[in-house]
This record gives C-alpha cells, sequence and structure tokens, in this order.
C-alpha cells in the first residue's frame, strides 16, 4: 500500500469514526497490486493476452475466471455513443455499490452520481485508449460519506481484438466501512 495511505487506513480502522476529511486515492500500477484476487484476475488477463496487446473477452469469460466473478464486472464499450453497457456485476461491486442492472448504460446513472460516474467514465477511457491496465487505491474520507467502503483495490484490464478495445474487465476489493456490510 502507498506508505500514507497505509498510515491513514491503519489509523482509521483502528478508530472507526475518525475517517480521514479527504477521500485519498492514487494510481497503481499491476505490479503494486496487494490484492490476491485482484491479481489473480491480472495474471488471467496477462496469461491469456499472449503477448498480445489485450485478450479477447471469450478467453477469460467465464470460465478462467470462474472463482473470482464475485470481484469483477464487465462494461461494453458503446463507439457510436462513446458510453459503456453494464454486462455482468459481480457480489463484491452490489456490496460496494447497491444493485445495478445488466444492461444499464453509464450514462443513464450520470443524474444520480455525477462526479462518481465522471471518474468511473474517466477510468474506462484511460484503460480504453491506453489499451493497457489501469489501476487505483484508496481510501474514503468524510467527503463519500454514502461509501459503503473504507478501503479499495481496483484494475480495469481492456478486452478485445488486436487493438479494438470492445470490453473493460474490472476487478476490485473492498474492506466494508464498520467492518462489516450493511444488510
Amino acid at each position: 500500500m502507498h506508505p500514507s495511505l497505509n498510515t491513514r487506513f491503519a489509523r482509521a480502522a483502528a478508530a472507526p469514526g475518525h475517517m480521514p476529511e479527504k477521500t485519498e486515492i492514487v494510481e497503481i500500477s499491476p505490479d503494486q497490486l496487494e490484492s490476491v484476487e485482484v491479481r489473480a484476475v491480472f495474471d488471467i488477463w496477462e496469461r491469456h493476452r499472449n503477448g498480445r496487446t489485450m485478450p479477447s473477452r471469450e478467453e477469460v469469460l467465464p470460465r478462467p475466471l470462474g472463482k473470482l466473478l464475485r470481484n469483477i464486472s464487465l462494461m461494453r464499450f458503446i463507439p457510436q455513443t462513446d458510453d459503456y453497457e453494464l454486462r455482468f456485476i459481480g457480489d463484491a461491486h452490489v456490496q460496494a455499490y447497491g444493485p445495478n442492472s445488466p444492461g444499464q448504460k453509464i450514462s443513464d446513472t450520470k443524474a444520480a452520481s455525477p462526479q462518481f460516474v465522471a471518474a468511473l467514465k474517466y477510468s474506462f477511457d484511460l484503460a480504453r485508449t491506453r489499451r493497457a491496465p489501469v489501476g487505483y487505491r484508496g481510501i474514503m474520507g468524510r467527503d463519500l460519506s454514502l461509501a459503503r467502503f473504507d478501503w479499495f483495490e481496483t484494475l480495469y484490464l481492456p478486452l478485445g481484438a488486436g487493438d479494438e478495445v470492445q470490453f473493460i474487465l474490472n476487478a476490485s476489493v473492498y474492506k466494508p466501512r464498520g467492518g462489516k456490510w450493511p444488510d
């Protein structure tokens, strides 16, 4: 973990209610991953990439990632409208953010949380335009009091054919706020 995040999260975890004022998120590379689950998704993506820019969706889903489905979501890129459509969402994401419906477009959710949706779209776009993994780790502060989690690690991975990105695979791990998920 990034040293300042490690110290701040340890303090926050030891004293619930003493979360930092501001959320702090840092970009990380795949070699900085700490989560076993996110690392495992990356390793499968890397193995199926086999020296190419990226693997296809069919190469990694569903069988190779079967045991990790709870930690992933899959978004299809829609180039005509520069939008993303939710194709699959695992239980870890549902616990962290609440239910979402497959087929829902990211633009349809913008009104509910414009700042969050803009950050999410930025992350998808970054993985798509770089044609490479994009990772983040962070702690949630009081400025995002509606967040259901204190800490997260996430990785966005492009999937497609040749150099054309067709999907963004997201793998994430979240630590629930207060130590357990709401009922």
